[in-house]
C-alpha cells in the first residue's frame, strides 16, 4: 500500500465518521420534531 492509499483511507474514515455523526444528529432532530408534533394533538 502506497502513502497515497493510506492518506486516502484516513480521509475516507474521517468522512465516514462525520457522516455517521451527522446521521445520528438527523435522527435526533427527526425524533424531536415528531415528539413536538404529537404533543398538541394529545392535549
Amino acid at each position: 500500500m502506497s502513502k497515497e492509499d493510506s492518506k486516502f483511507d484516513q480521509e475516507w474514515i474521517s468522512l465516514m465518521k462525520e457522516a455517521y455523526q451527522l446521521g445520528l444528529l438527523i435522527v435526533e432532530v427527526k425524533e424531536f420534531i415528531y415528539l413536538n408534533q404529537k404533543e398538541p394533538v394529545s392535549k
